[in-house]
């Protein structure tokens, strides 16, 4: 998992992508640029990512 500020600020939405027996899932949200990137399957990843989410973004209420 790498995460570092975003210059532009903008959100953006998840991208999967591999790469040499890599997937990495990228996306923006907050002032952040998010990377996950595991050699696990992609389904596994998106799961990580998608509990990793309801961790970082506030509930709305």
């Amino acid at each position: 998992m790498f995460v570092w500020p975003n210059a532009a600020g903008s959100s953006t939405t998840q991208t999967l992508e591999p790469r040499q027996g890599y997937n990495m899932m990228r996306w923006s949200r907050g002032g952040f640029q998010f990377w996950a990137v595991s050699d696990v399957n992609a389904q596994d990843l998106a799961d990580f990512v998608r509990l990793l989410e309801t961790r970082i973004t506030p509930e709305s209420k």
